[in-house]
């Protein structure tokens, strides 16, 4: 049951990563950089299929100036720090609730 929940998380949060890198490209990908951070701020919004096959619910992702960030999606929630790490954006989870909390 961990396993599904941790796998459950970890495609939750490529989902919101993926939505981010699709609503905020237009054209060429390219790497990210420190100097990028400053463009990570604010609210983005979508909609996702939270585990248990629930159907399409709201969901939201906040990234704060200082990193942080927290999500929203039906009854599930997470938060933890988001960081750029070899050119892409990568979520590091440290609480949650469902299959999006933190992992061990």
């Amino acid at each position: 049951m961990a396993k599904q929940r941790k796998a459950h998380r970890i495609i939750v949060v490529a989902l919101i990563a993926w939505a981010i890198t699709g609503c905020a490209s237009q054209g060429t990908q390219k790497k990210l950089t420190a100097a990028d951070a400053a463009l990570l701020p604010g609210t983005w919004g979508g909609r996702v299929d939270p585990p248990g096959g629930s159907g399409m619910v709201p969901a939201s992702l906040t990234i704060r100036p200082d990193g942080t960030y927290s999500t929203n999606a039906g009854a599930f929630s997470t938060s933890g720090k988001a960081e750029i790490r070899d050119g892409f954006v990568q979520f590091f989870s440290t609480s949650g609730s469902g299959p999006m909390g933190a992992g061990d």
